[in-house]
């Protein structure tokens, strides 16, 4: 009621909840509110609550009407220290189809996370870039079959893809990586 009635009444009760909300609480409520609320939620993100903060990034990951502003914003998540905050903007940006520049996106093929090297061997094929390649030959290494599996699909998706499969499948010495383009 208060997010149609009184947006600082409502932005007051988020950011500082009489009782503890959980994260599906948090989600609950924004499927409800207004998609007006989330410029001012973008620009006050640190003032929330963890677990709100994690809701709407779940939640502005399904938005179908993002923008240059929203891709930005889930850039500079990129550089938070909750693993779950950076994977969760990851399949955001996935999701969204657009990355701004290759820059952020390089530490991810050494990332200690393989969700994260995942999530990047995804968002690779948005990238035409030839400097994706050499991204794409580390993460076809990776010691994580899902990993590996999606670098080589998003390899066979580019446009020179299936002759540089057929190049790691026989200069490879990394046999896993090897027969994963072989496949």
């Amino acid at each position: 009621v208060a997010s149609i009635y009184d947006e600082n009444l409502f932005l007051d009760h988020v950011m500082n909840p009489k009782m503890q909300l959980y994260e599906y609480d948090y989600k609950m409520i924004l499927s409800q509110i207004n998609d007006l609320y989330n410029d001012e939620i973008m620009s006050n993100f640190d003032k929330f609550p963890i677990s709100m903060q994690l809701a709407f990034l779940d939640y502005l990951s399904y938005q179908t009407s993002l923008n240059e502003q929203s891709l930005l914003f889930f850039e500079s998540i990129l550089q938070s220290v909750h693993k779950e905050f950076r994977i969760k903007a990851l399949k955001a940006i996935n999701s969204f189809g657009m990355v701004s520049s290759l820059e952020p996106y390089y530490r991810f093929t050494m990332s200690e996370e393989w969700e994260e090297r995942l999530m990047v061997s995804k968002i690779l094929r948005l990238v035409s870039s030839d400097e994706v390649y050499a991204m794409l030959n580390t993460l076809i290494c990776d010691r994580n079959w899902r990993v590996r599996k999606q670098a080589a699909e998003t390899l066979k998706g580019k446009k020179d893809g299936e002759e540089r499969l057929g190049e790691i499948v026989n200069q490879q010495e990394d046999r896993f990586a090897a027969d994963m383009a072989k496949e």
